[in-house]
């Protein structure tokens, strides 16, 4: 039997554990699979870049590794992925996304112990990759920063309930230090340690010293490497005061708010429209619903809605860089807060915990897969724009990829468009990924408005890519001249 006072497993019940972990864990993959690439009209999982930073990350290790004190952890993870081959960064966002989807539903079932708990399972990855944004974790490498800094948030809450849970110091010791990991990747998820701390040190009167060292060291780490990223290096990410930045931080009250609720309503993208009006819908029943729950029940169900705004939050203070992407960080959240507040809510009618269950499950399914109905439009709609771009890139690196570097020094491109190599990047993920080491001409007008993204790559190649007009062309300059239309 397992020590009840720690939480050790024998080794019967590590072996339960295991399987139970694995076969959830592959329920959630298959679910965001059928959603996000079969059902979404694109079966083809490629390692195909599309976007600027999708070919800086694939070849990030074309240079030894540089620290820096800007998100040390998340870039070194990112180069060892680069130099494993670009196939192992794609396939690390995809698997990232998967365990962070089924992490959130873990720290419920810690709260809850769902007798239906495969049931529910299946239903909260519906309601989660029914959004249409999340096509693009599949597709796109530029989530890997916030899904890593996000992994090790929710997992160190895991830690942190279930050694307060079972009187485990040593489990609450590691959420400590997984918190710190997760601030070394990115520092917007430290909030969410926060708000656990303090949802524990409501409900556990005996521990709560405990965890008050815990959130003062949590947050005095976190603003030594926060401080020490924007001290020591020169990134932008971390916010700037001017306004016109993408990164222009702004704390009042209206601006947050105005963010949040565009956050909340899908963030003007064209597919996910009706999603946010129903997302939005979903969080004013779950308010409406906690005024009727009992009063523990209340506090689980304010603790997930917590997390929603903890993880929102550092998003909403920068009004000029709304992404609809980083929805699927606190939807998870949102689905659980629902999926929460309904089993509750019918527990306290039918007065037995499996009657009321069992209501809650058909009640959620047919929301659940009327929302997935609803959003198939989204889904659709990005997976065919990927699929068109990645058809189009595949076809441009194939042919890049015939051609033999050695004969052809200087490479003359028309044509080159915002996916190329060549926009935006400094042409590293040629040499580096298809090992072609001529030097690129590209040729674009000065007037064109992808002019300023092809001047950035020639800037930052090192002299591996020029830029010049059509009309001041020197075929003579050209070993091989590629027309891309």
């Amino acid at each position: 039997m397992s020590d009840k006072k720690t939480g050790v497993l024998n080794s019967k019940e590590m072996l339960y554990a295991f399987t139970k972990h694995s076969v959830s864990i592959f329920i959630v993959g298959f679910v965001g699979y059928a959603l996000t690439f079969w059902l979404a009209g694109d079966s083809l999982m490629r390692a195909i870049p599309v976007h600027h930073d999708d070919y800086s990350n694939y070849s990030l290790a074309s240079k030894p590794f540089d620290f820096s004190f800007n998100r040390p952890l998340s870039n070194f993870i990112i180069w060892m992925l680069s130099d494993i081959g670009h196939g192992a960064l794609i396939w690390a966002v995809r698997v990232l996304t998967i365990l962070y989807v089924y992490l959130v539903f873990s720290i419920f079932t810690l709260l809850y112990k769902p007798k239906h708990y495969f049931i529910l399972l299946f239903l909260y990855a519906t309601f989660v990759f029914s959004t249409p944004i999340a096509v693009e974790y599949g597709r796109y490498t530029g989530m890997i920063t916030h899904l890593l800094s996000g992994f090790f948030a929710v997992l160190s809450v895991l830690f942190l309930i279930k050694g307060q849970l079972n009187g485990n110091n040593k489990l609450t010791a590691i959420s400590l230090l997984l918190i710190v990991f997760s601030v070394l990747c990115k520092e917007d998820f430290i909030l969410v340690y926060v708000v656990a701390c303090s949802f524990l040190f409501l409900r556990h009167e005996d521990s709560r010293a405990q965890l008050l060292k815990l959130l003062v060291s949590a947050v005095l780490l976190s603003v030594v490497i926060v401080g020490s990223s924007k001290l020591l290096s020169s990134s932008s990410f971390l916010g700037v005061a001017e306004t016109s930045s993408t990164y222009f931080v702004d704390f009042s009250v209206g601006s947050i708010l105005k963010t949040v609720y565009s956050y909340l309503t899908g963030a003007k993208h064209p597919a996910m429209e009706f999603h946010g009006v129903l997302i939005f819908v979903c969080v004013l029943i779950t308010i409406f619903l906690v005024f009727f729950l009992e009063r523990e029940k209340k506090l689980n169900v304010v603790f997930f809605l917590s997390l929603v705004l903890a993880t929102i939050f550092p998003y909403s203070v920068l009004p000029n860089h709304i992404n609809a992407y980083y929805e699927l960080i606190w939807l998870p959240f949102i689905a659980i807060s629902l999926i929460a507040s309904v089993l509750y809510l019918f527990e306290r009618i039918y007065q037995f915990r499996s009657r009321g269950q069992l209501f809650s499950i058909v009640v959620l399914s047919v929301f659940v897969f009327s929302l997935s109905y609803a959003d198939l439009g989204g889904r659709y709609s990005i997976a065919s724009w990927y699929r068109i771009n990645i058809d189009s890139n595949q076809n441009l690196l194939m042919k890049l990829g015939e051609l033999n570097s050695n004969k052809y020094k200087v490479i003359c491109v028309f044509d080159a468009n915002s996916f190329s190599p060549w926009y935006m990047h400094s042409g590293a993920y040629l040499s580096f990924v298809l090992e072609i080491d001529s030097k690129w001409i590209v040729l674009n007008n000065e007037s064109s408005p992808l002019n300023s993204g092809f001047k950035m790559a020639e800037i930052t190649s090192m002299g591996d890519v020029k830029v010049i007009n059509e009309n001041e062309l020197d075929v003579s300059r050209c070993s091989k001249i590629i027309k891309l239309n």
